[in-house]
C-alpha cells in the first residue's frame, strides 16, 4: 500500500504551463515598466513605482519557479523560494499602501494649489469689476454718475 501523505517527485504544475505563463506576465511588467518611464507623472509616484514593478518581476519569476521547477520533495529550496515569495508579496503590499498614502498627498496639493490660484483669480475679478464700475465714459462721466448699470 502506497503511504498518503508523500512529497511529489514532480514540481506542483507542469513546468511547460507554468514557464510560459510566467514568461508573459514578465513581458507585460517590463511593458508596463517601459512606459510608465514615458509617461508624465510625479517624480516619487515614478519611484515607487518603478521599485513595486521591479520587484513583481522577481516576484513572478520566484513564483514560477516555485511553481513549475522545485518540487517539494527538495525541502529546503521548496521553502526558501516559498518564504521568499510571501516575503516579497508583503512587500508589495506595503508599496501599495506607500503608493496610495503619496497619491493623496499629492491629491491635497494640487487641491491647496487650485484652492490658491482660484483665490487669486476672485481676488483680480474683484478688482476688474470694481474698475468696471468706476472707468468714465466718453464724456467724462463715471458709469455710476452717468446712471449706467
Amino acid at each position: 500500500m502506497r503511504p498518503v501523505f508523500t512529497l511529489a517527485q514532480d514540481p506542483i504544475l507542469p513546468p511547460v504551463l507554468i514557464l510560459p505563463l510566467a514568461a508573459v506576465a514578465m513581458l507585460v511588467t517590463c511593458a508596463h515598466l517601459v512606459w510608465m518611464q514615458r509617461t508624465p507623472m510625479p517624480p516619487t509616484r515614478r519611484r515607487i513605482r518603478t521599485v513595486t514593478g521591479v520587484l513583481s518581476l522577481f516576484t513572478i519569476t520566484l513564483t514560477a519557479i516555485g511553481f513549475g521547477v522545485i518540487s517539494p520533495d527538495q525541502p529546503r529550496p521548496f521553502l526558501l523560494v516559498w518564504l521568499t515569495v510571501i516575503g516579497l508579496l508583503g512587500i508589495l503590499v506595503l508599496l501599495a499602501a506607500i503608493d496610495m498614502a503619496n497619491n493623496v498627498r499629492l491629491h491635497a496639493a494640487e487641491r491647496k494649489h487650485i484652492r490658491s490660484q482660484l483665490t487669486r483669480l476672485q481676488g483680480e475679478l474683484k478688482i476688474l469689476a470694481h474698475q468696471r464700475r468706476t472707468r468714465t465714459n466718453a464724456f467724462g462721466l463715471s458709469r455710476d454718475e452717468a446712471g449706467e448699470e
